[in-house]
């Protein structure tokens, strides 16, 4: 009989994402989740937490390129990023390869998903070495609340869903964004993945109008992740500058020595082109 992984993503309507389980690699319980890691033909290594995929070798670069490289192409010279979440270390990877960042701490509330990527994906935490980045392992509404004011640069929220009893709830609310943007510099950026907008409209729609009542910009762009509930994934984005999002500045990638598979100007540009169902979730309601 074949073994298949089935991740439900709506029970109640009968949608779900199915993958051939080859080999399984890895399946543990940690204090926090069970994590997965198996062999699928397609998609190369799998892993998932609590039954929802969260990388796979075959597409995690554009879910970790777009938190990253949107963001520092329009925030100009950061130099302390926050990640949270993110123990796989893909978007720890991507930062990087920026020279002119001085600090990368990632905090990540579950020290076994860092030792599960570092044994079955170094290609995502080969930035683990880096002597820039430091990992904490604890909550990351707790390291917000504790940092000191204008600390940081740029924040990336690296989280899994903000389902109801989740570890990650709240990493979703107004307290915490509001936090944030006291721990960010002036010229300060916070980046958070928001989810599906046709399985989740209320999720992209509540981050965005969090952020807008607390950040004097804020915006939502978008990506193509194949593995990723419905494939199309938004990322709420805010600063507390006057930025324009779609503005681009920095040196080019070329001459900044940084490669890419996916993100370039003009998928930096056109992310934040949103199909006209988006824009009317995001106007209803919405503060501008």
């Amino acid at each position: 009989m074949t073994n298949w992984f089935i991740e439900n993503v709506e029970p109640i309507l009968g949608a779900g994402i199915s993958m051939k389980r080859e080999r399984t690699l890895c399946k543990k319980r940690s204090e926090f989740q069970e994590i997965e890691v198996f062999e699928n033909p397609v998609y190369g290594k799998v892993m998932t937490l609590d039954g929802a995929v969260m990388v796979t070798d075959k597409d995690e670069f554009v879910y970790h390129e777009m938190i990253t490289h949107v963001p520092m192409a329009i925030i100009p010279g950061a130099e302390s990023v926050l990640v949270i979440g993110g123990g796989d270390g893909g978007t720890v990877r991507e930062l990087a390869k920026y020279s002119s960042i001085d600090s990368i701490v990632m905090v990540e509330i579950d020290k076994e998903v860092v030792e599960v990527s570092r044994q079955h994906f170094p290609q995502l935490s080969a930035g683990f070495s880096d002597k820039r980045v430091k990992i904490v392992i604890g909550d990351g509404v707790n390291h917000v609340m504790k940092s000191p004011d204008d600390h940081y640069d740029l924040i990336i929220i690296d989280s899994t869903d903000p389902n109801s009893g989740s570890i990650s709830e709240g990493l979703f609310n107004a307290d915490f964004y509001r936090n944030c943007h006291r721990i960010l510099t002036y010229q300060g950026m916070i980046v958070t993945q928001a989810g599906n907008p046709l399985l989740a409209p209320q999720e992209i729609k509540s981050v965005k109008e969090k952020l807008s009542k607390i950040f004097n910009n804020a915006s939502v762009y978008s990506a193509n992740v194949l593995t990723y509930p419905g494939g199309y994934w938004l990322f709420g984005i805010a600063s507390k500058g006057h930025y324009s999002f779609t503005n681009i500045n920095r040196d080019s990638l070329k001459e900044l020595g940084i490669k890419t598979k996916y993100y370039n100007d003009g998928i930096h540009r056109a992310s934040f082109a949103l199909p006209e169902y988006v824009n009317e979730l995001l106007a209803n309601g919405t503060k501008h």
